[in-house]
């Protein structure tokens, strides 16, 4: 796997062989796209971020700093060599999203970006995290990508923006609501294989 634009394009990336579920290609240069415009100067948190290619593509297009989130000592170790060109614009939290977010407290994100074990209710309560801590800047952008099957809960301080599904995998985009209970309506993009 390679970074495929900005500054460090072609930069080799190392991860697990097994036990990860890494982005497919396909996926991942949809998610780019959608967070290009957002991308200058931009606060990232990437949750379960495993070899950190979503959080170090942003990086290497113009993000201003990265906070890495991922539980996998073994995963970890990986990540930190991924990002030794990134070591003063980036930063490692070893530990589970869950216990970590509340960690983060008082700190606020652009892009926030979550990509939780499919099927295991994580969408929804990284969701719920997200919003119960104001972890995302009034005019960032969430964007989690979940199972097709995944129907996470939106908590009242997000609103569904758009839903792109890829085969099997949803990416879903969600910003600030602007009082509470409000709910964009959402709208359903396919792309990929359906």
């Amino acid at each position: 796997m390679r970074i495929a634009g900005g500054t460090n394009r072609g930069q080799r990336l190392r991860y697990p062989i097994g036990g990860l579920r890494p982005t497919r290609n396909m996926v991942k240069q949809a998610i780019l796209n959608i967070l290009r415009p957002h991308l200058g100067q931009a606060r990232i948190l990437d949750l379960f971020s495993g070899s950190g290619a979503l959080g170090i593509e942003a990086l290497s297009a113009g993000a201003e700093s990265a906070l890495f989130v991922e539980q996998n000592r073994r995963t970890v170790a990986l990540l930190r060599q991924n990002l030794k060109p990134y070591h003063e614009t980036a930063t490692v939290m070893t530990g589970d999203v869950r216990r970590t977010i509340a960690l983060l407290s008082g700190r606020q994100f652009d892009i926030i970006l979550a990509d939780p074990p499919y099927e295991e209710g994580l969408d929804t309560q990284t969701l719920a995290l997200i919003s119960q801590y104001d972890l995302l800047a009034p005019t960032g952008i969430v964007v989690l990508e979940h199972s097709r099957r995944d129907q996470p809960c939106i908590p009242y301080r997000l609103a569904l923006v758009k839903a792109y599904r890829y085969g099997d995998t949803t990416v879903s985009t969600f910003r600030n609501t602007a009082e509470a209970g409000h709910r964009a309506r959402p709208q359903s993009k396919s792309g990929g294989i359906t």
